[in-house]
């Protein structure tokens, strides 16, 4: 087994930790997911402001339920769960990512 096999291991199945750190973790990436998403596509592919706020409330929800899902299937399939694999963590990410989209283009 690698180093780096090792490593992964070992993290998967280590606790957590605090969770509030964690949101505030998949905040931050989701703020530059944001930013960097904007750079790329610095235009709305939805052109109706009622489409892009609904966008704005869907998406975290669906992006939370494929996380939790994701979770449960690792689970079953006796594979560790990660930190991601819970719907909160998706849920904040794409919500920060999605609210960083919508204000920055306008």
């Amino acid at each position: 087994m690698s180093a780096s096999q090792k490593v992964a291991k070992k993290s998967a199945s280590a606790d957590p930790g605090n969770p509030y750190l964690w949101i505030l973790v998949y905040i931050f990436m989701g703020t530059i997911a944001g930013f960097v998403s904007v750079w790329i596509v610095p235009i709305h592919w939805l052109g109706s402001p009622t489409m892009r706020l609904a966008n704005l409330a869907v998406t975290p929800i669906v992006l939370g339920l494929v996380f939790e899902w994701l979770g449960r299937w690792r689970s079953k399939k006796h594979k560790s769960e990660y930190v991601v694999d819970q719907f909160s963590y998706g849920f904040t990410f794409a919500l920060t990512m999605g609210m960083i989209r919508y204000f920055a283009i306008g």
